[in-house]
């Protein structure tokens, strides 16, 4: 409809306008119909723009444009005012049990009520606590001998704890010919072990004076005794030179052991005498001249 109403003053315009060039044409005193056409001239000065036309119909009004983009949520606005008391509602379901509130204070004892009927046997209850340990009866008679039990396995054999023991002496520097020299005491642990008993340190015989050989012996008392399980546990210096007379003190080792000792406390004893029945003389003996001797004592599980 818009559309018309332009194209409607669009010709009106340009019906007015034809209008007013020929009024200009014939004001002029220009002929027209049997005119001779003469040269064409030069174009004439463009004329003034004409009286701007009035405004045209206002159009009808459009159909409705669609829903703009939804606006942001606004703030929120103060609270309303309580509004009127509604009317009771009905009643709900009861609720669930609340939680279990504090146990109250124990209340007096009641008086004991009338005395109930005989109950039926209950079943039997379990054994109770055991009791006390009861007074020691008098000794029973010998009972019949039993008979012979399986034989077991073979046992398993169990070392005795390593027990040993060793003495020391700096420089003992003894020249006693008989006697004891020097002692270390030990603790047998056992009546089944044997003893070791071993010598180390310096040892010389010498003769200075007498031509002919020397000898001595060096032997272990054990509580007093020589070993005889299996034999003593002993040792000798033989020395012969009558031109030079050679005075050596040798470090030597006497070493052995001994069995059948019962377990306890023991005396093993370095001793020093002659040699066994041979006869020869038995010179100047020295024992642990100018440096460490030792006795060590093991026992031995056998």
């Amino acid at each position: 409809m818009a559309s018309c109403l332009r194209l409607a003053v669009a010709v009106l315009i340009v019906a007015a306008l034809t209008l007013k060039s020929q009024s200009q044409n014939v004001t002029a005193g220009q002929c027209c119909g049997n005119c001779v056409t003469g040269p064409q001239g030069q174009p004439g000065i463009p004329g003034n723009n004409g009286v701007p036309g009035n405004n045209g119909v206002p159009g009808n009004h459009g159909f409705p444009g669609r829903d703009g983009a939804k606006g942001d949520r606004g703030e929120l606005g103060p609270p309303g005012g309580n509004g009127a008391k509604g009317d009771r509602g009905d009643l709900g379901p009861p609720g669930g049990n609340g939680a279990k509130g504090d146990r109250g204070e124990l209340g007096p004892p009641g008086g004991n009520g009338a005395k109930g009927d005989r109950g039926e046997l209950g079943p039997p209850g379990g054994n109770g606590a055991k009791g006390d340990r009861g007074d020691l009866g008098p000794p029973g008679g010998a009972g019949a001998k039993g008979d012979r039990g399986d034989q077991g396995p073979p046992g398993i054999h169990v070392s005795a704890p390593r027990n040993v023991k060793q003495c020391t002496w700096d420089n003992i520097f003894s020249a006693a010919g008989s006697g004891a020299i020097v002692e270390c005491p030990f603790n047998k642990l056992s009546s089944t072990s044997a003893l070791r008993v071993t010598w180390n340190g310096a040892l010389r015989v010498f003769h200075s004076d007498n031509p002919s050989a020397v000898c001595k012996r060096w032997f272990f008392t054990l509580n007093g005794a020589e070993c005889n399980n299996p034999a003593p546990i002993d040792g000798i210096m033989y020395m012969f030179d009558h031109t030079n007379h050679p005075n050596n003190h040798r470090v030597s080792t006497i070493d052995g052991l001994c069995y059948g000792l019962p377990a306890g406390n023991m005396t093993v004893i370095l001793n020093i005498g002659a040699c066994a029945a041979d006869g020869l003389p038995e010179g100047s003996a020295s024992t642990g001249y100018n440096s460490y001797s030792r006795i060590i004592v093991e026992e031995l599980d056998t």
